[in-house]
């Protein structure tokens, strides 16, 4: 167990360090604007004041609302900014906190296999040294939310005993994630 405090002290230190020092880049701000409009408008408007964001020329945009991407983010982010996208702190947070949550019960699932003390130590070196997952859990994309939905639905599947009868309703919520995350790939089918 102290080998999972550790991995977890690192991995925080990783993840949220220096988090807000530099600027959202261009998908991050979009994504930011667009959280913002879900929780002034309930949706993806595009329409932001006297504005419109029409990234490539609009290619994204059904009825001046995003459709061809996932709304999983958008939803996810708007409470957290709550109407106010300033600074690169705030957007950046929730996603870096999904990051935590993903690496945490990664260690909850290795301590429940009851692992040894190579597997934790082979365990902790690959998370450490796994560069690019900390790297798009530090982004305010959608990585770190469809990352962490994707661990507890790959959890659930294998947790599953087989029974619809035992079906506990803690399903529910890895299953909604996975409906959610996956919404934006009818609108891209749609497109054509």
């Amino acid at each position: 167990m102290p080998a999972a405090i550790a991995v977890l002290a690192a991995s925080a230190f990783l993840l949220f360090y220096n988090l807000g020092a530099y600027r959202l880049w261009d998908d991050e701000a979009e994504e930011a604007i667009l959280a913002e409009q879900v929780w002034r408008t309930g949706d993806t408007s595009a329409l932001v004041d006297d504005n419109i964001i029409a990234y490539n020329q609009g290619a994204q945009l059904r009825n001046l609302h995003d459709r061809a991407n996932s709304p999983l983010p958008f939803y996810f982010l708007a409470p957290f900014l709550g109407g106010k996208a300033t600074g690169a702190l705030r957007p950046r947070l929730p996603f870096a906190a999904c990051g935590l949550v993903f690496i945490g019960l990664l260690l909850v699932w290795l301590w429940k296999a009851e692992a040894d003390r190579t597997a934790w130590l082979v365990f902790g070196m690959a998370i450490l040294g796994n560069v690019p997952l900390f790297l798009y859990f530090r982004q305010a994309r959608y990585f770190g939310i469809t990352l962490l939905c994707s661990l507890v639905v790959g959890y659930l599947y294998l947790r599953w005993n087989g029974s619809r009868r035992d079906q506990r309703p803690s399903c529910g919520p890895g299953s909604s994630c996975q409906g959610i995350a996956r919404s934006g790939a009818g609108a891209l089918q749609r497109r054509g």
